[in-house]
């Protein structure tokens, strides 16, 4: 999906579509964090800021991925 910006008063903004809004389980009535991420050249938007503020999304898909692999071994070792 391609986009344009658009002008918002002083500063630009960007339509998303209310498909792609309810596929990613966003709430439109509370806040999101946004931010840059340079070495994608990407602007980030994630709807738990809490998460995000210290965390790369790139490491939390990591994280994902590696914990979906190997989560059950993790889990066995910890209780040993």
């Amino acid at each position: 999906m391609q986009q344009k910006f658009i002008q918002v008063g002083n500063s630009k903004g960007i339509i998303i579509s209310q498909d792609l809004i309810k596929k990613l389980g966003f709430d439109t009535t509370k806040q999101v964090h946004v931010e840059p991420d340079l070495q994608m050249g990407a602007i980030v938007i994630t709807k738990n800021p809490a998460v995000q503020k210290s965390t790369n999304p790139r490491l939390l898909s990591i994280l994902e991925k590696v914990n979906k692999e190997y989560g059950p071994a993790l889990k066995k070792l910890a209780n040993l």
